[in-house]
C-alpha cells in the first residue's frame, strides 16, 4: 500500500514537473486558468487586420533611404475592425506619416523601432477616434535601405 502512495505522489509530481517546464520553458499556455481582468470588464474579443504594404522615403540627411513595410494592428475588436475598414487609407496615411518622420538610423535602432510602434498605436487610435483601438503593431515585414 504504501509503495503505491509513493508511487502516486511520484506521478503526481512529474506531471506537475512537465506542465512547469511546458508553461515556463516552450511557453504553452494554460487553457484552464481564466484571463485575468477586473471585476464587471467585460470580455475583450481581438482582431487582427493588415494595412496595405507601405513604402515610403525616410527624413534625415540623406533623402535616398527608403523603408518597405508591411504590418498588422491587433484592434479592440469586431466594431473597431469595421471603422477600420471604412478608414483604410486614413490608416495608411497615418502610418506612412509616423514611418516617414524617422530617419534609417533610428529605424536600425530597436528604441526607433518601439518608438515607431508608440507613434502607429497613437496615429491610427486617432484616425479610428477610440484611444484604445489598437493593442498592438506587428511588423510582419521591415526592409529599410
Amino acid at each position: 500500500m504504501r509503495r503505491v502512495l509513493l508511487g502516486l505522489v511520484g506521478l503526481v509530481v512529474l506531471v506537475a514537473v512537465g506542465a512547469a517546464v511546458a508553461v515556463f520553458l516552450l511557453h504553452v499556455p494554460l487553457p484552464l486558468l481564466p484571463h485575468p481582468r477586473a471585476k464587471g470588464q467585460p470580455a475583450v474579443h481581438l482582431v487582427s487586420v493588415t494595412v496595405p504594404a507601405i513604402t515610403t522615403n525616410l527624413s534625415g540627411a540623406d533623402a535616398a533611404h527608403f523603408a518597405q513595410v508591411q504590418l498588422t494592428l491587433s484592434l479592440s475588436g469586431a466594431k473597431t475592425a469595421k471603422t477600420f475598414a471604412a478608414r483604410t487609407p486614413a490608416v495608411q496615411d497615418a502610418c506612412i506619416t509616423a514611418i516617414r518622420d524617422r530617419s534609417a538610423a533610428q529605424l536600425n535602432d530597436v528604441a526607433g523601432m518601439t518608438g515607431l510602434r508608440t507613434a502607429i498605436v497613437t496615429a491610427v487610435d486617432g484616425v479610428l477616434g477610440d484611444p484604445t483601438a489598437v493593442r498592438a503593431v506587428y511588423f510582419t515585414q521591415f526592409v529599410v535601405q
